[in-house]
């Protein structure tokens, strides 16, 4: 039967609306129309990344309306230009590689995130506002722009990439096929068509959604012969062209005329596509992204972390807190070795590599409690994926001989949580707070002061910056020496540097040893790096004031340093604003206090900064809490702790 009728279309303005109207006749040979209409560019806003700008969403509404029925929808739009580019690396040198970044409205951007998993095993749960909010504000809070829904959850809600728009959250979209090997069949390509069209029709109006991919982790299994399809790679290999590449690639190219397609994440990109698809090397770090993962050396060490364009995945484990286990069991399983904690470990060999990785730096008491256990794994994961991002964000600018570098994305693994278990994330099922996410704040932050040493103990330090200046700034790099029995730093030196905009400032290179060699104060027992450290901050010209979040480093493991400090860390005083919501927590100490973590049991809410390293005698964060709440219920809510040092180690009196 044939339907003729209007079809309309409303896009509604601050101050007008742009209508246009078009008559179409719709069959059964042609069950679909098309309505184009332009709007002038100075009547809308630009919608931009968290960090580059504003969010502004305008309702566009459609209608058809013949003689027989009316029928309407509106959804929310962007107005937004994203692109995947990848050009030559080094102009005329095709050996050095291909770019790869996004650029959102002209602009290149880093991309800061991480990896976005279902967020209840019963996605109707997993879509719960409250709780998406609850995620998804603290992804933004922690300056991400770009998430990565991982191929092997789910297509996330509406409501998901709604809120992902409002924040300015991009989205790194997968398609559904992880880890696997998939069939070819017709019958089975057929339901992906279905599959793909379904999802690309929902979601391709988001201007959250920055680029598609057809799978996870598949190119580099079938290259590196992960599940023994070697015998027959040929066979596989021409199933997997059929399935992400003649059959995904056609309906996302035909629906979705303004974004890229990667058939495979981690890939090559360009050069994937050139070598057949399946490259050879799909870790190349001179093209596309990649996932790096390492449980058995020091990854407090940047000198081990690999170069790539973009890091799309990379992680290491922790523990959620206490609380988040006490509210699913019973005491007596509140420890290591219990049948419970057991079963949810589900990364073979999970709790002995974290044994190991935490005895690289830190003091493991030989009959650890589970809660102290807990601290040290959060510590241990947020220092590794500090270092790890921290070197990503370092190789922005630069391009070594073998072509590496020209970093411009790091999404490490993963941001949520599907249960109370053992896992990569930095929010616990919850929405609370790992550690890793307060220092997430941190080393995403817009302009942060970078220190690193390398393997011959050279001390170097970089300025990273995202900002996008429309002058230079003339600013000071403030190098502080403290001894650990001191909160009065023993050196503090200045030194004078420009910002001129987004990218890298390399402000120099020391030896580290020397360097402390030459602070009074720091030679006792002959090993300076054991008796102090370094604390970074940048200042205005007139070290009036600080520029993005201060820094440290450690020359040595924690559990080697000299006399390390025991502090004494009180609540001096807690202060209600006047909507109850937000707490103001002053704390002091008689003594330097790494790490230091507060913890409010039982009251949904985060503070402005945990996990900290204390150089002052008095410190203010603030706790927002998600309902108003009193005062004495907070403090008594409250617990706090800092590192644990060996006992045998001389002590501050």
């Amino acid at each position: 039967t044939n339907v003729t009728g209007t079809l309309s279309s409303t896009l509604v303005l601050k101050t007008y609306n742009i209508t246009t109207q078009m008559t179409v006749s719709i069959s059964p040979q042609q069950n679909n129309a098309t309505l184009v209409f332009s709007v002038p560019k100075d009547t809308v806003q630009m919608w931009w990344p968290n960090g580059y700008g504003s969010q502004p969403l305008y309702q566009l509404v459609v209608g058809f309306q013949s003689d027989r029925e009316i029928t309407q929808t509106s959804v929310r739009i962007g107005f937004r230009t994203v692109k995947l580019v990848q050009v030559d690396a080094v102009p005329n040198q095709p050996k050095k590689g291909l770019t790869f970044f996004f650029r959102v409205n002209g602009l290149a951007i880093f991309a800061k995130g991480s990896n976005y998993i279902p967020a209840h095993v019963l996605p109707e749960l997993g879509a719960e506002p409250d709780l998406l909010r609850r995620i998804l504000t603290g992804a933004r809070d922690a300056n991400m722009n770009m998430l990565r829904v991982w191929g092997g959850g789910i297509y996330e809600s509406d409501l998901f990439y709604q809120i992902c728009d409002e924040l300015g959250i991009l989205i790194w979209q997968d398609m559904m096929f992880a880890c696997s090997m998939y069939p070819a069949t017709d019958e089975f390509l057929a339901t992906v068509a279905t599959e793909v069209t379904q999802q690309i029709q929902r979601l391709q109006h988001h201007p959250s959604v920055a680029i598609w991919a057809g799978n996870n982790e598949n190119e580099a299994a079938l290259a590196g012969n992960w599940y023994g399809t070697q015998a027959n790679f040929s066979i596989f290999k021409a199933d997997y062209i059929k399935l992400y590449v003649d059959t995904i690639q056609p309906i996302i190219q035909k629906l979705d005329k303004t974004r890229s397609y990667v058939t495979s994440s981690p890939s090559n990109g360009q050069e994937s596509e050139k070598e057949g698809y399946i490259a050879h090397n799909p870790y190349d770090g001179r093209y596309g992204d990649l996932h790096w993962y390492e449980y058995t050396l020091n990854l407090w060490k940047s000198a081990i972390v690999p170069k790539t364009r973009f890091a799309s995945e990379y992680g290491i484990m922790s523990l959620p807190s206490l609380e988040s286990f006490s509210n699913i069991t019973l005491p007596e399983d509140l420890s290591l070795s219990s049948e419970l904690m057991m079963s949810r470990q589900h990364h073979l060999g999970g709790y002995m590599q974290m044994i190991f990785e935490i005895q690289y730096n830190l003091y493991l008491p030989v009959n650890v409690d589970l809660d102290t256990f807990i601290y040290l794994s959060q510590i241990n994961q947020a220092m590794s994926i500090k270092t790890e991002t921290e070197s990503y964000r370092r190789e922005r600018s630069s391009v070594d001989s073998a072509g590496e570098g020209l970093t411009m994305g790091a999404l490490y693994w993963q941001l949520n949580d599907v249960w109370q278990a053992p896992s990569w994330s930095s929010l616990e099922l919850s929405g609370k707070w790992k550690m890793l996410h307060y220092f997430a704040v941190d080393f995403f932050a817009p302009v942060l002061v970078s220190p690193s040493i390398n393997v011959i103990k050279q001390l170097r330090v970089h300025v990273i910056s995202d900002l996008q200046l429309h002058s230079s700034l003339n600013l000071l790099l403030q190098i502080s020496v403290y001894n650990w029995q001191s909160l009065t730093p023993v050196s503090t030196q200045l030194y004078p540097f420009t910002l001129k905009g987004a990218g890298v400032v390399d402000l120099g290179s020391w030896n580290s040893e020397s360097y402390l060699r030459s602070v009074e104060g720091c030679q006792a027992g002959g090993h300076p790096e054991k008796n102090c450290f370094f604390y970074f901050s940048i200042l205005s010209s007139n070290a009036s004031t600080t520029l993005g979040p201060n820094n440290f480093l450690f020359p040595v493991a924690l559990r080697s340093i000299n006399s390390p400090p025991k502090a004494n860390i009180q609540v001096v005083d807690v202060k209600a604003l006047k909507n109850g919501q937000e707490l103001i927590v002053t704390l002091g100490s008689d003594a330097i206090a790494p790490f230091v973590w507060l913890d409010a049991v039982g009251i949904a809410g985060h503070f402005s900064h945990n996990g900290f390293l204390l150089v002052t005698n008095s410190t203010q964060l603030t706790f927002s809490a998600e309902k108003p709440i009193n005062v004495q219920a907070f403090r008594s809510s409250l617990k706090i702790r800092s590192l644990l040092f060996p006992p045998n180690a001389s002590r501050r009196k």
